[in-house]
């Protein structure tokens, strides 16, 4: 007599799924296969559509399309730890008005975390501010320097000093080159200067990324801003 095939959620019988296939999928993921009832699968595409909904929603709000669409979507998801985490800086950021470094490895939610802060300010009546992964920003700056680029380099600058909130993600991608760090220090010098808040968001623990930016760096997040470091367990689960 054949196993019975159960739903992976509910547990309800599942038709249309064979022994033979079952076990194949087990010997695939070395454990129970992964397998919904069309009741939990219909309510996971009901799920996803009302995500796609409400991202639809906050993109016709002011969202520039830099800003990633799946952290905007999963801004329902942020709770708990995370959530009481990004409260705080958010905070801080109001008061001081500085730069903050959101750190720790991948899946803590990190860039989820800084679009909450920049849907606090859309609730506000203000502008999210820009949103930009760090490989992304350099190679903004060296397409400037084309010929026949429509921006110099000093406008694209301009656009990182003076954005009203300014995100630079992945920031552990980078080649921390002298060219890349003169280039950092000076957006973030500027950003300081005229009181403008900044997040900078790295896969690095506290350690690695002041080795990373350098001391004068770590010395102006460290004036009015900080270094916070997501150790919580990873928020992706599998499925």
């Amino acid at each position: 007599m054949s196993e019975p095939i159960s739903c992976s959620r509910c547990g309800a019988s599942v038709e249309g799924v064979s022994a033979e296939e079952a076990r194949s999928l087990r010997s695939i993921f070395n454990r129970a296969p992964l397998v919904l009832c069309e009741v939990c699968v219909a309510e996971n595409k009901t799920g996803w559509e009302e995500k796609q909904k409400q991202v639809e929603i906050r993109k016709t709000r002011d969202w520039s399309e830099e800003w990633p669409p799946r952290a905007i979507a999963d801004l329902e998801l942020l709770k708990d730890a995370p959530l009481r985490m990004v409260r705080t800086i958010q905070k801080k950021l109001q008061a001081n008005r500085g730069t903050f470094a959101i750190l720790g490895d991948r899946g803590r939610g990190k860039t989820v975390m800084a679009v909450w802060l920049a849907e606090q300010r859309r609730q506000r009546g203000q502008s999210p501010g820009v949103y930009v992964r760090s490989h992304d920003l350099f190679a903004t700056i060296r397409r400037a320097w084309h010929p026949q680029s429509q921006e110099d380099e000093w406008t694209v600058l301009e656009r990182y000093r003076k954005a009203p909130f300014l995100v630079i993600d992945e920031f552990q991608e980078r080649s921390e080159s002298e060219w890349e760090n003169r280039t950092l220090v000076n957006i973030i010098d500027h950003r300081h200067a005229n009181i403008l808040p900044t997040v900078l968001i790295a896969n690095l623990t506290a350690e690695a990324f002041g080795k990373s930016v350098g001391a004068s760096m770590v010395d102006r997040i460290g004036q009015t801003g900080g270094m916070v470091e997501c150790a919580w367990e990873s928020l992706r689960k599998v499925g």
